[in-house]
């Protein structure tokens, strides 16, 4: 069996103590139910760890943009809305980088108590216990943050879009106003200047709408995934259920077998000592 695999060398010994456990206890549909969940909060993370990287990447080539000497006044006078994207994209990421973090502490630590329990009381120990630990309902609320993900990117990518003709227009209507009310023609080097701003303007959003879209993508994906997860999970609780109750039968067929041995024998042994009476 794999161990469990987590970033940062943050691994979780008592999920990967009760996965082995689990094994040996031949109760491998529980035990593949728990991998399936360790398998996507590692993906999780990774992706987590890399859009992380790509908007730390973003906010360098901001501020390298924002920052040259021929920047346009109306592209820094609207610096801080370009900030406030990389600022927003930032707080949404690390929420859900924190709500990752409390999902794996809690999952260790509902597992810590099963293992201990198991330790104390034997197998009776492992009933219900991917119930108990809420794989299904983890695995639901990983799709659920994802398909929220995918949204919000969405409404990213169709606010920078509005924000962007609207700079746009505004820009051009409050140069052409200045000219009209000066009477004057364009001059050589406001021409180059505006040449060189509609060139930074443009490579300032389609930046943020390429990191929008490439993100709102990998949520969907992320949403198609943990769905199949969630179906093989629901498959596996319920052949688990199957095998418990087949368990539970046998046990039940064992005692009234043995119930019924003893029964014979103390009807035997109670007639033989009649015979000796007689």
């Amino acid at each position: 069996m794999n161990e469990v695999a987590v970033m940062g060398g943050n691994r979780m010994t008592s999920v990967e103590e009760l996965m082995r456990i689990l094994v040996v206890a031949n109760m491998l549909h529980e035990q593949q139910q728990i991998g399936l969940l360790m398998n996507h909060i590692a993906e999780s993370e990774k992706n987590h760890a890399a859009v992380m990287q790509e908007l730390a990447d973003i906010k360098e080539q901001l501020n390298e943009l924002l920052s040259r000497t021929e920047s346009s006044p109306d592209i820094s006078k609207n610096k801080r809305v370009f900030t406030n994207l990389a600022e927003q994209a930032e707080k949404g990421l690390k929420a859900q980088g924190e709500k990752l973090q409390d999902t794996k502490q809690e999952l260790n630590q509902k597992a810590q108590h099963v293992v201990q329990n198991f330790k104390d009381t034997g197998v009776k120990a492992l009933n219900g216990v991917c119930n108990f630990l809420g794989i299904q309902e983890k695995l639901i609320a990983m799709r659920d943050q994802a398909r929220s993900s995918e949204r919000d990117m969405k409404n990213a990518a169709e606010k920078l879009n509005a924000v962007e003709m609207e700079l746009s227009e505004a820009a051009s209507h409050l140069g052409n106003a200045g000219r009209i009310v000066s009477g004057r023609e364009k001059s050589v080097s406001e021409e180059r200047a505006e040449s060189q701003n509609e060139k930074k303007g443009p490579a300032l959003f389609r930046m943020f709408r390429n990191h929008f879209q490439k993100r709102q993508n990998t949520y969907a994906q992320r949403v198609e995934k943990l769905n199949g997860a969630i179906e093989k999970c629901r498959t596996l609780e319920q052949k688990a259920s199957v095998l418990s109750k087949l368990s539970e039968n046998k046990e039940k067929v064992a005692a009234k077998e043995k119930d019924a041995e003893g029964n014979r024998l103390a009807l035997t042994s109670e007639h033989k000592r009649d015979e000796n009476i007689r």
